[in-house]
């Protein structure tokens, strides 16, 4: 009995013990499915902030490069500014003249220009080739087509880089979350042989909370790809024509350049020579009125002798009005043509020099007129750009 009632006793005691433990378990059920879910929950929020944080991240950076530049663009345009908005303050402060001042209180700015006091013809082409405005326009003319010649060499020369960035996200009641990043990366290179070669490298992150698929997946790849025409458009002169040509268009502006440069010294050179005889026919007008004065006299002095008559003294008169007008307009003239001179040579109007009026000597040189046209059918360069367009139009 005694051994039975033990027995008995262990039995409903653990019993008793086993249902205990299966309420504890009931208790603690719902408070570890919390925990799982909240797990779970705050998992899938970290895998569905990865991607975002990693976009986040590879924009700032963007934004901060892109905020740099930002910064030194607006840093150097605001020095630029300054400089010009000090140049007009500077103006406006100290060479503003008011309409009451007289002429004689005006200020005027020395010129900067060194001009010898005594101006020959080697001068006066160095000053042009320096200083006048026309001469440095077609000068900037011919550097600014060297520096888009420049631009179209490293277009052709020089490889091309592309690349993206994307971030696609969907969520909803209907569906489950998932979000794709993509970075896509290629470059290019033409080839001499009218070829061109392609790298790209293209890499994506998906994440899903999707029970059934992978939580992330991955994918990255790389291609070369290389293209070379065999019969149409293959070869180094179709695939470099449009360089070929900017070649071509710069070195018939560099001709043309030189055809100007000889035109205006050709220029300068007649003017001077001309302003040296308008200079001479000045002296002689002042000379004839000197003549025209003493012939004058002479008549007043025969006309006081009872020598002469009143008629002869007239004439002299009106001979000596006539060369002092034509001394007027000549003097008018060689001043007006002075001006256009200093113009012409880049100067202010207020640079004075005198004209070196020594005439060089005339060299005579013979020569055949079949080396006359074998030499001009060689050296023109006008003549060489059309037979070189005319190449161009072949081509």
């Amino acid at each position: 009995m005694l051994g039975s009632f033990s027995i008995s006793h262990r039995v409903a005691r653990s019993s008793e013990e086993l249902s205990g433990k299966r309420q504890m378990n009931r208790e603690r059920a719902p408070r570890c499915w919390s925990f799982v879910c909240e797990s779970n929950s705050s998992s899938r929020s970290a895998r569905r902030l990865l991607p975002a944080v990693f976009l986040l991240s590879l924009l700032a950076t963007i934004c901060s490069c892109a905020a740099r530049d930002h910064a030194i663009a607006e840093q150097e345009g605001n020095r630029i500014r300054a400089e010009k908005v000090s140049q007009v303050e500077r103006f406006r402060s100290e060479e503003l003249i008011s309409p009451s001042d007289p002429v004689e209180s005006r200020d005027r700015s020395t010129s900067s220009i060194e001009v010898p006091e005594i101006l020959d013809l080697d001068s006066a082409i160095t000053i042009a080739t320096k200083y006048s405005r026309s001469f440095q326009s077609q000068r900037e003319s011919l550097f600014l087509s060297a520096l888009s010649l420049g631009l179209t060499r490293r277009d052709f020369l020089r490889p091309v880089f592309d690349g993206t960035a994307s971030f696609n996200a969907s969520d909803g009641d209907d569906q489950d979350f998932q979000d794709v990043t993509a970075l896509s990366l290629g470059g290019s290179q033409l080839l001499f042989t009218g070829g061109s070669i392609s790298l790209n490298t293209n890499s994506s992150l998906a994440t899903s909370d999707d029970p059934v698929a992978a939580s992330q997946t991955s994918n990255a790849s790389f291609s070369v790809s290389v293209n070379q025409p065999l019969l149409r458009g293959a070869g180094r002169d179709i695939a470099f024509e449009s360089l070929t040509q900017a070649e071509r268009n710069l070195l018939y502006q560099a001709r043309s350049f030189e055809l100007f440069r000889q035109d205006f010294v050709i220029s300068i050179t007649e003017k001077y020579f001309g302003l040296i005889s308008q200079q001479k026919q000045l002296a002689n007008t002042n000379e004839n009125i000197v003549g025209q004065r003493f012939a004058w006299e002479q008549a007043k002095a025969l006309f006081r002798l009872g020598r002469g008559n009143s008629l002869d003294v007239f004439r002299a008169e009106q001979a000596l009005l006539e060369a002092q007008s034509s001394a007027l307009d000549s003097e008018q003239a060689f001043h007006l043509a002075i001006d256009q001179f200093k113009v012409d040579l880049g100067l202010p109007i207020d640079v004075e020099f005198i004209l070196q009026d020594d005439f060089p000597e005339v060299t005579f040189f013979e020569m055949d007129l079949d080396g006359a046209v074998e030499a001009a059918l060689h050296n023109r360069l006008d003549l060489r750009t059309t037979r070189d367009q005319l190449e161009d139009a072949e081509r």
